[in-house]
């Protein structure tokens, strides 16, 4: 299902989401630029044209030094690595949508932001 809904202030924001709040299926992902197709960094230019995988190497090998504590799997690695900036396939999304709201808001005065909405109806239970 598509479907458009345009917000107009914060008031309204809130109004329409009241009733997505209710179900923590919802994740919410917010962009500065309605333009913007819903990509990761290492898929957008200029980005695209390097080796995501030598970069991520580099950029592991290098952070090492920085941190506390390692992380123990690639997974880590690679939250880690999005949260610094590095170019990554993930997507940032969130249970807030007051979170997504300051994402399509807060960088880009110039276009209309937009807030992708996300119904996960899968729940994954770990195995016995």
């Amino acid at each position: 299902m598509d479907a458009e809904y345009k917000i107009k202030d914060f008031l309204d924001l809130i109004s329409f989401s009241r009733s997505f709040n209710k179900d923590t299926r919802w994740h919410y992902r917010g962009q500065s630029d309605i333009n913007w197709e819903l990509i990761p960094k290492a898929g957008r230019a200029p980005f695209n044209k390097v080796n995501d995988q030598k970069n991520f190497n580099k950029w592991q090998k290098r952070a090492v030094e920085y941190l506390t504590s390692e992380p123990t799997n690639d997974w880590d690695w690679l939250v880690l690595a999005q949260h610094h900036g590095l170019p990554t396939r993930l997507l940032d999304w969130t249970q807030n949508v007051l979170v997504a709201a300051f994402f399509a808001c807060y960088e880009n005065q110039q276009e209309d932001g937009v807030i992708f909405m996300l119904f996960d109806d899968i729940i994954m239970r770990k195995k016995k």
